[in-house]
């Protein structure tokens, strides 16, 4: 079997593979997933009542869940008027939940099935996460997650753990990044946010300009019709 080209999404897997196969080196090209922009950020545009935290994590032990929700924990004991929603399934919910139980957060952290079980377009997809304020990724990983690139898009403010080396994680530029397992850093990120709403503006507008100058669906297409049409070239040779 022939193969003209590999496709990894990020920067960082594509170095990773043309370190673990030389030969290969010149047929293995980045190619980032596109999406549409939304033309303003959503982030903190809602007027000034309670505050959308959201989440979308694998509801399990060892994604950072539980110190999200103690975070969310000291910003309330601050006066911060907030409210998280958790959208994600696995064996550990119960425990998230008796967890928001014990710490009187029953009416502000809410759980919700995933988005893409319970809407039925992308547009619904997107239209969800114009909703939210600020977009939370309290673990980090080298997966792909269109979550992450959907809440940007539309403008949300994120706050991210990373081991950076996530193209769209830039510290101060696209979002704020945290240490993994680190509630006192993460509380602080997100109060930053809410003492300051303009800095979550310009977090969601740096986002989005981001994403139009390196990650729009345009794009995708455009270079991936090039590789295509540079992979035929070689094989058919």
């Amino acid at each position: 079997t022939r193969c003209g080209a590999v496709l990894p999404y990020g920067s960082d897997l594509t170095r990773q593979m043309r370190t673990s196969w030389p030969d290969w080196s010149t047929r293995i090209h980045p190619l980032p997933i596109g999406t549409h922009v939304m033309e303003m950020p959503c982030a903190f545009a809602h007027g000034p009542l309670k505050i959308h935290l959201f989440c979308s994590p694998p509801l399990e032990a060892g994604y950072g869940v539980a110190h999200l929700i103690n975070a969310v924990a000291r910003l309330r004991l601050s006066g911060h008027n907030l409210y998280l929603t958790l959208s994600g399934r696995g064996s550990a919910k119960s425990d998230f939940w008796e967890q928001t139980r014990r710490l009187n957060l029953n009416t502000c952290v809410h759980f919700l099935e995933p988005l893409e079980t319970i809407l039925n377009s992308a547009e619904a997809y997107k239209n969800m996460f114009r909703s939210v304020d600020v977009f939370i990724r309290p673990w980090p990983t080298k997966e792909f997650r269109a979550d992450l690139l959907e809440a940007m898009s539309v403008g949300a403010a994120v706050v991210a753990a990373t081991d950076g080396t996530d193209d769209l994680l830039i510290n101060e530029k696209t979002a704020l990044t945290v240490p993994f397992r680190d509630e006192i850093a993460l509380a602080a990120a997100l109060e930053r946010l809410l003492k300051d709403p303009s800095l979550g503006s310009s977090l969601g507008a740096g986002a989005q300009a981001y994403l139009r100058k390196h990650f729009l669906a345009s794009r995708m297409v455009t270079r991936l019709t090039h590789i295509y049409h540079d992979a035929l070239a070689a094989t058919c040779c």
